[in-house]
């Protein structure tokens, strides 16, 4: 059986990053992001970016502080899986599952997220910042 998921090195230039992105990260957990990175080339390709072809162009819906650690240490290529024919509203749910599974380095608020996907239950998640449980509506 064929695997449906193989991972394809990409050139950075070749990637666009997702529009309103709330998800932010502060300077000395993005630094142990790039170390990361750099320290854990398996790891990286483990967890690759996850891309969109919806739009025509290569949209990443997971991994964009991933994709910005990457370009900050000179990386040239990454490791990437592309996600094809999504709808926006399933790109929306893998980029709002993706936000919500990988709090332990970035933040966001429920506001920037729910303000960004109003039509989309994201269910809950903890924020790093505030480890408190949180229900978006």
């Amino acid at each position: 059986m064929t695997p449906k998921i193989q991972i394809e090195y990409r050139p950075l230039n070749e990637l666009k990053k997702l529009e309103d992105n709330p998800r932010t990260i502060k300077k000395k957990d993005f630094e142990t992001l790039k170390k990361s990175v750099q320290d854990n080339p398996d790891y990286f390709e483990a967890r690759p970016l996850i891309l969109s072809d919806r739009t025509g162009e290569l949209v990443i819906i997971a991994g964009n502080m991933r994709y910005e650690a990457a370009k900050a240490i000179g990386m040239e290529q990454v490791p990437t899986v592309t996600l094809h024919g999504l709808t926006e509203e399933r790109e929306r749910e893998n980029s709002s599952f993706a936000t919500t599974s990988t709090m332990e380095n970035g933040t966001s608020t429920n506001f920037s997220i729910a303000g960004t996907w109003t039509s989309f239950k994201t269910g809950a998640f903890i924020t790093s910042s505030s480890q408190s449980r949180t229900r978006s509506r």
